[in-house]
Order: C-alpha cells, then structure tokens, then sequence
C-alpha cells in the first residue's frame, strides 16, 4: 500500500512528454511545446511578407521623385533661317541685272532680220544666252525658305530665263547659218527661236503678276516683263 501511494504521488506531480514529443498539459493546464516547436532548431521561419521590408507600406512602386519623367514634348518646327525682307531683296536685285542684255538682243535679232553684221549679231545673241544661264545657276543659289509666297513667282521666272536663253541661242544659230550660207538660212532656227521666245513672254508676264504684289510689300520696285 506504501509502494502504490508513492507512485501514484509522483505521477500527479511530475508531468512528462511522450517519447515522440508530442505536446502535453503542465500543471496549469496550457500546452507545452516539445522538441522541435521551441525557438530553436526545429522552428519553422515563415517567409518574410512585404509589410516586414524596409518599406512598411509593402508597396514596391517607386516613390513619385524617383518615377520617369514624362518624355519629352516634340521640338517645335524650325523656323525659316531668313529674313522674308533680305530674300525679296536678294532677288530684286538679280532681276535688276536680267534687263542689261536686252537691248544688244534686240539689236542682233534685228541685224539678222536684215541679213547684216551676221557674225556680230550670232556673238551678241550667244553672249545673251549664256547670261541667261548664269541668272538661273545664281537664282538657285538663294533661298527663299521664308518667302514661301514667292514660289509661283519663282517657278515663273525660271521658265522666263530659261525659254529667253533657248530663244537667244536659236536666234544665233539663225545668224550664223546666214553669214555662212547667205540670207535666209537657218529658218528652223529662226522659227525655233520665235517659238521660245513666246513662251517666254508668258512666263515673264505670269512672273510680274505673281512678283510685283511681293515687290510692294517690301518696298522693292515693281517690274514690267520687259525688264526680265
């Protein structure tokens, strides 16, 4: 009865886990962990969540400072690189040189007309023509990117230069084929030359209508087809 008294007295006072560690009740009754779900070795770590970073809020977005910038607007179109005035300009004072070989055109045609001074007449006319040349080649070494208005002007008074510079070549040829052959020769030419020399005259007319409202605008003097 002693022994059975004993035994019974150290098991109601000393509680203790099974071999396999699985939890039991202390004295007061909470459960204790066994081996293995302490803090130590066997615990468990969870993975951390985005509330336990340095950044409290979980959010991974940059911060409005660090966001990209807004790309860039689109650069403006580059504006004219000229003076509309300095343009005009530069071009009235090309046409006051287009005028200076009329008068020794006018001549030559006429000598040739009369079947005189048939080689001065076919020089003068050749000279005439190449002047026209020289006109366009410097024409279109301006620029007039700031005088967009003026484009139907300029196309014209290419064609002008360029159909009076076919015509004075013609008109030589006409000349020189009389001195060597005798008057009336070179009538192709001479047709030839009567051909561009209208549509000449068109474009010039067609130039100064277009030419002269531009010409005022700027305080430029005006022009008459004969001075093309």
């Amino acid at each position: 009865m002693v022994l059975l008294a004993v035994a019974i007295t150290v098991v109601v006072m000393q509680p203790w886990q099974d071999d396999d560690g699985a939890t039991v009740a202390d004295s007061s009754g909470r459960p204790t962990a066994g081996p293995g779900h302490s803090g130590g070795p066997g615990r468990t770590t969870q993975p951390a969540r985005p509330g336990d970073s340095a950044n409290p809020s979980g959010n991974t977005s940059a911060s409005p400072g660090s966001s990209p910038s807004a790309s860039a607007s689109p650069s403006a179109s580059p504006s004219a690189s000229g003076d509309p005035g300095t343009q005009a300009a530069a071009l009235s004072g090309l046409l006051d040189n287009s005028g200076a070989s009329r008068q020794s055109v006018i001549n030559a045609v006429n000598n040739a007309s009369g079947c005189t001074a048939l080689t001065a007449a076919a020089s003068d006319l050749s000279r005439a023509a190449d002047s026209r040349n020289a006109l366009l080649a410097e024409l279109d070494t301006l620029k007039f990117d700031a005088l967009p208005e003026a484009a139907p002007a300029l196309s014209a008074l290419r064609t002008a230069w360029r159909e009076s510079a076919s015509a004075d070549a013609h008109y030589a040829a006409w000349a020189q084929a009389q001195a060597d052959s005798g008057c009336g020769a070179g009538q192709t030419s001479k047709d030839a030359g009567d051909a561009a020399s209208g549509r000449a005259t068109a474009a010039k007319q067609a130039f100064v209508q277009a030419w002269n409202d531009i010409a005022t605008r700027f305080g430029l003097p005006t022009r008459t087809e004969l001075a093309i």
